[in-house]
């Protein structure tokens, strides 16, 4: 197939009809930052209808307590996870992952089957993630080798930064739309990620991966409505909206 050149619609036509648009949603949470030396603690993927703002399905899961053999938990990372204000989630996952039953091969192998079913039946996929560079390298290094995926490239490669789109077509808005802020946006927020994402939509980074998965999703979707904007799906790794 051919890649067509990347497309930008400024003013479409009345009768313009755009194809149908998705996304993945992604997030994890670690012991660290360094695949080799930290281990996973959970991933979590949804996978939405961009066009219909509708959640289609959820993948989450915590990994088993033996990914931690041989890896340890980075300082700073686990004084954070160990704090009062996370003591909660960090029992939590640590039940998680203590109950685990399948192997991470498993459960891999099971998002891999997951991922490619929904690109078998829809062409046009966005990754999404707040830190996709972070993200994508936990679930490539623990893809199984014999399944292996490349999220880097083909369908892999339409990747949305979450962070850097939102803040910055946020102060796109504030700078360039008459009376900006009555869009429920502070510009006293715009340079700081979560305070924009929390006032926009009472999204809290909690790190529970599968709720900061759907508060990103929310952010999104409010934005885009707030803004009378939508994704136009195109073979190419450059997310599009107008």
């Amino acid at each position: 197939m051919e890649l067509a050149q990347p497309l930008v619609v400024s003013h479409p036509p009345q009768n313009y009809s755009t194809p149908k648009s998705y996304a993945f949603f992604i997030d994890v949470e670690t012991s660290g930052p360094k695949t080799n030396d930290n281990f996973l603690i959970q991933v979590a993927m949804i996978f939405v209808s961009l066009d219909c703002k509708h959640v289609i399905s959820k993948y989450s899961f915590f990994l088993p307590a033996s990914v931690q053999d041989g890896k340890e938990w980075n300082t700073e990372t686990e004084a954070f996870w160990k704090s009062n204000r996370m003591r909660n989630k960090y029992d939590k996952a640590m039940l998680g992952m203590s109950k685990q039953p399948f192997t991470p091969a498993h459960l891999f192998g099971r998002l891999i089957e997951w991922m490619e079913d929904k690109y078998a039946q829809n062409s046009n996929i966005y990754l999404m993630s707040d830190n996709p560079a972070f993200d994508i390298q936990w679930i490539q290094y623990h893809f199984p080798k014999n399944k292996s995926i490349n999220m880097l490239s083909g369908y892999y490669s339409h990747i949305v930064d979450i962070r850097s789109w939102t803040i910055g077509l946020a102060r796109e808005a504030f700078i360039s739309i008459p009376h900006g802020c009555s869009y429920g946006i502070a510009e006293k927020n715009l340079s700081h990620p979560y305070a924009y994402y929390s006032q926009l939509s009472g999204y809290v980074h909690d790190h529970d991966a599968l709720n900061d998965t759907m508060g990103l999703y929310d952010t999104v979707i409010i934005l885009l409505e707030k803004l009378k904007m939508q994704f136009i799906p195109v073979y190419s790794s450059f997310p599009i909206a107008y």
